[in-house]
């Protein structure tokens, strides 16, 4: 979630690949948050009342608070660890980081994204089919056909029907708290923080906007999440 804006890395070649590994890291855990609160408690028999509504949902907002955590470190010493396309442009927008590794960075990203999420499907797609079947669900347009996609893709809540304005303003917002809350850690004359631990201080962000702001879009907050 870019640490640093700095370059460590012998080419191009391995800052993508130093992406890749990041976000791969935040899909697989992150999308396997969301899959087990959706279908892997549910269909393995091991759902708890503490898992169910409210629960759920604190187990996705730590769940990714984890995986950008791990992400991070994965990814950190070599490119600060955007991990997430919007972080790449902001940098460069301010300045911080070269326009023309904006297209190879978003390419890894992506790639990553795609891998995380992959490996989440090929670990849970009997647990998604169990839920189909149980709910009798043939198709996205059913009813509760969207349940198990929600595990790779957001979307606005129902009560904003066919208006987008509401979750357009809803994803500015959280994606601006994520980039005021990335460059308040990272800035030097801020307060510093300690240890090695501002992967964990980004990772508690994302937390936060997932609890306060998290319900009406599902707070993907970065592009490669839902493409």
């Amino acid at each position: 979630m870019g640490l640093k804006t700095g370059w460590r890395a012998d080419s191009v070649w391995a800052e993508m690949l130093s992406e890749f590994l990041g976000t791969f890291v935040l899909l697989a855990f992150g999308c396997g948050a969301v899959a087990v609160a959706i279908v892997g408690l549910t269909m393995s028999g091991r759902t708890l009342v503490i898992f169910q509504g409210a629960g759920g949902w604190l187990l996705i907002t730590w769940g990714w608070a984890f995986a950008v955590v791990f992400a991070i470190y994965v990814a950190g010493g070599i490119t600060g660890a955007h991990i997430n396309p919007a972080v790449t442009f902001a940098f460069a927008v301010k300045g911080d980081f070269p326009w023309k590794k904006v297209i190879p960075y978003w390419f890894a990203q992506i790639a990553g994204a795609f891998f995380g999420a992959a490996l989440v499907y090929l670990n849970y797609y009997k647990a998604i089919d169990a839920w189909n079947a149980a709910n009798n669900v043939i198709s996205r347009a059913a009813p509760n056909g969207a349940t198990t996609f929600a595990i790779f893709a957001t979307g606005p809540a129902s009560y904003f029907g066919s208006n987008m304005i509401g979750p357009f303003v809803d994803q500015i917002t959280g994606t601006f708290f994520l980039l005021l809350f990335v460059l308040a850690v990272i800035d030097a004359k801020n307060l510093a923080v300690k240890a090695n631990l501002g992967p964990f201080i980004i990772g508690m962000a994302v937390a936060a906007i997932g609890m306060s702001f998290g319900v009406n879009t599902g707070y993907a907050i970065n592009p490669e999440r839902d493409f």
